[in-house]
């Protein structure tokens, strides 16, 4: 099977007892690549505030790449391993994962993007 740029999309919530950066820092790892490294999502978008995560990824040959990388323990038995490791004080947590076809223009965070661009000129 091949499909080609699939997108994970991660959302983040920061709850409440969270009132300042480096007490929820984590990773989102594709296997054994890392999709995104560092995430503090109170030092990024502040409190009472979610976080979108975008990682490209494409799945061919019965693997992941990311920026054409093979992911090794990526892809097993027909689905996608994500991994979350915890950095900081407070384990990862994700309120939902979505997957989109295609590229990063089709995503809603583009969508929201090009509609400010375009009310702006």
């Amino acid at each position: 099977m091949t499909l080609n740029f699939l997108k994970i999309i991660n959302l983040f919530n920061v709850k409440n007892w969270h009132r300042a950066s480096r007490q929820r820092v984590f990773n989102i790892d594709l296997g054994k690549c890392h999709g995104e490294t560092g995430i503090d999502v109170f030092d990024r978008v502040g409190r009472f505030a979610a976080y979108d995560s975008y990682i490209e990824f494409e799945l061919k040959n019965n693997g992941v790449y990311v920026d054409g990388q093979y992911c090794a323990d990526a892809y097993h038995n027909g689905k996608v391993r994500v991994f979350y490791t915890k950095i900081g004080i407070d384990n990862p947590m994700v309120d939902a994962i979505l997957l989109f076809q295609g590229d990063l223009s089709g995503t809603p965070q583009a969508c929201f993007e090009n509609n400010i661009l375009r009310n702006r000129l």
